[in-house]
């Protein structure tokens, strides 16, 4: 069975008008979790969000979409950014384009996306000022319509516990 880009992609129960989706990180499935990321894997990853959004939306790109970005750091201080692609996260200093500049390079004619960066550590909890900032986005987002994507490296732990909150403890359909 070969991997394919994303290595989670799914569709998270909301009570608004929006639509929300919880996604790993480009080149989660196919570089593992440590791995460089090369811009074509990016692409893939691009291209397969481009193909479920006109599933789930039922309407063919391109889209606008919003990205609540949990990517920060490794435990050992690794930016989960600039260390895994050639672009730069808040965190990050450079010349790199920032990662959202990256991802709309890559995605130009079929997703824009409009990145919205709540940096955190993975394999530690998410802090409650972190929390709070990312359930206000989440809220005002999906309230005005917008097509949003979540996640971290998995979108498993920091994205799940975000999203349980989020649910106000309900877990995530």
């Amino acid at each position: 069975m070969s991997v394919s880009e994303p290595y989670t992609f799914e569709e998270v129960d909301v009570l608004s008008s929006g639509r929300l989706f919880r996604v790993a990180r480009p080149g989660r499935a196919t570089c593992g979790a440590n791995g460089k990321v090369p811009p074509s894997v990016v692409a893939q990853w691009i291209d397969r969000i481009s193909t479920r959004l006109t599933t789930a939306l039922g309407h063919s790109g391109p889209f606008a979409v919003d990205y609540v970005c949990l990517l920060g750091r490794k435990p050992r201080g690794q930016s989960e950014i600039a260390d895994f692609y050639p672009a730069r996260g808040p965190l990050d200093g450079g010349d790199a384009p920032t990662f959202e500049a990256f991802l709309n390079q890559l995605g130009a004619g079929r997703v824009e996306f409009r990145v919205h960066h709540f940096p955190t550590t993975d394999h530690e909890g998410v802090t409650q000022d972190s929390a709070d900032a990312v359930i206000q986005c989440l809220d005002t987002l999906l309230a005005s319509g917008r097509t949003v994507l979540v996640g971290c490296s998995a979108a498993q732990g920091r994205t799940m516990e975000v999203l349980r909150a989020f649910n106000r403890g309900a877990p995530p359909q």
